[in-house]
Parts: structure tokens; C-alpha cells; sequence
């Protein structure tokens, strides 16, 4: 008969042998990823103007040209921008849209996108939305926010960081000059700064998809982020939270085993 002291003895070994390489493996993958770990791009509005632009009672007509500057200060990490789709608003109230092709940034790069052009013709739009516009063109300015909705991937040479990571850019109160007899104006003031984030809400179902046109002003988004201030922090050092729970596994399993 075989000894069922040894039998244990062989399982414990070989459950602290498994562990361990668990273990070290784990810390392996968190230096390695505290080490390319990787920053979101800085991004810029560099060029918005507006060509053929008319209102009417209930309808709006205009042509925009816009560009963005992307900033990748990433030391070792290429940036792959997939499915860059972007929207105009005045005041919350939608313009139009329009979808960019996949194209990747090197590390520690600049890139300036061709312009892009989105268009409206005679939309649909409030007339008290139109009566603000006109106001607006009267001063002399008129603030446009845009919104993209991108998927992208980080590469570090053979590191994939994650699945695809689902940013959202903000860039709110954009102005163009343009007056009240004008069809046509130009970005005022220099480009203007925006603001990425990671968004978590994408993924509830209780929320709007991310679709790059109805999320920049949802009321339940906004709360919902409002209530969650620490989201950013948590998002950077997840791994490291996962290592703590990874170890504490480890250990639980190891005492009850009794090894110690």
C-alpha cells in the first residue's frame, strides 16, 4: 500500500512548485507592464473652418474642415487608431459626422490629420437653436464642441496592451469667427486643446453607446462619472490591484493546505 503521508507530501509540493511559478510569472507581467506602461496622446484641434454656411427658421447648411494634431509621448509604444469617428455639435444640439480610416502613430511622435470635411444640409435643427446660432454670429464668434469616439491598440514591439481600449475626446467651445453676413469663417484664437479619456461607460447597457453621437452630452453619463472621481486612478493601477488579489489567493490557498 502506498503511504497517503507521501501522496500528500507530493501534492503539497507540487500545489507550492505550481504557485510559485504562478506567482513569478505574475510579477514578471506587472513590471513588465509598469515599465511600457502605456500614457493616452495629447490631442489638438489645429485647423476648423466653415465654408457655405446659411440658417434658416428650421434648418442649418454649412461645410466644416477639421483637423486634429495627435501627440504620442510615449517612449516604446506605438498607438493604432481604429474606427475614429467624429461629431459636431452647437449647444448639445447634433451637426454631423463622420467616420476616419484606421492609420497607426509611431512613439514619441506628431501627426497632423488631412482635414476632414463634414457637411449639413439644410438639417434639421430647433429654431431656438438657430436663434442662439444667429446671436452668436452676431458677436462675432460661433463655439462649436466636437466629439470622436476611437478604438485603439498600444504596442510595445511583440506587447499588446490589453483588447482594443475604447478613448473618447473631448473638445469643447471651439470658435470660429465668423459674422452675421458671412458664409464662411476660421478658427479663432490658435488650436485649441482637448481633452481623452478612457471611457467606462461605454460598456454599461444602461448607458448610450459610445457611437461618436449621442454620449457628449448624456445627463446619465455625466452623473454617472460624477459619482465615480477616483475612475482614472483606479483604471492606471488596476494591475497592481489584481496583483494583490492574485497573491492573497495564492497565500490563502498555500494555508490551507497548511504548509506553514
Amino acid at each position: 500500500m502506498s503511504d497517503p503521508s507521501s501522496s500528500r507530501t507530493f501534492l503539497r509540493v507540487f500545489l507550492v512548485t505550481f504557485l510559485g511559478l504562478m506567482l513569478l510569472t505574475g510579477i514578471i507581467l506587472l513590471f513588465t507592464w509598469l515599465f511600457l506602461r502605456p500614457s493616452l496622446p495629447y490631442v489638438t484641434v489645429t485647423t476648423l473652418s466653415l465654408s457655405n454656411f446659411n440658417t434658416s427658421n428650421q434648418g442649418i447648411t454649412g461645410t466644416w474642415r477639421l483637423a486634429f494634431t495627435l501627440h504620442n509621448g510615449n517612449k516604446k509604444t506605438t498607438i493604432t487608431y481604429n474606427k475614429f469617428r467624429t461629431s459636431l455639435f452647437y449647444h448639445s444640439k447634433f451637426i454631423s459626422k463622420i467616420a476616419l480610416d484606421q492609420f497607426k502613430q509611431r512613439e514619441r511622435t506628431k501627426l497632423t490629420l488631412s482635414p476632414a470635411t463634414l457637411s449639413a444640409n439644410n438639417a434639421y435643427f430647433e429654431p431656438r437653436a438657430v436663434t442662439d446660432l444667429n446671436g452668436d454670429r452676431s458677436k462675432g464668434s460661433v463655439q462649436f464642441d466636437i466629439q470622436s469616439s476611437v478604438d485603439t491598440e498600444f504596442r510595445a514591439g511583440l506587447w499588446k496592451f490589453r483588447k482594443p481600449q475604447s478613448l473618447q475626446i473631448f473638445c469643447k467651445n471651439i470658435p470660429i469667427g465668423i459674422s452675421s453676413n458671412a458664409t464662411s469663417g476660421e478658427l479663432v484664437g490658435g488650436p485649441k486643446g482637448c481633452q481623452v479619456k478612457e471611457w467606462l461607460a461605454c460598456g454599461l447597457a444602461l448607458v448610450t453607446p459610445c457611437d461618436g453621437n449621442s454620449v457628449f452630452h448624456n445627463k446619465y453619463v455625466l452623473l454617472f462619472t460624477s459619482l465615480f472621481p477616483f475612475y482614472e486612478f483606479l483604471a492606471r493601477f488596476k494591475y497592481l490591484f489584481l496583483l494583490f488579489s492574485y497573491l492573497f489567493c495564492i497565500f490563502w490557498v498555500i494555508s490551507a493546505l497548511d504548509v506553514f
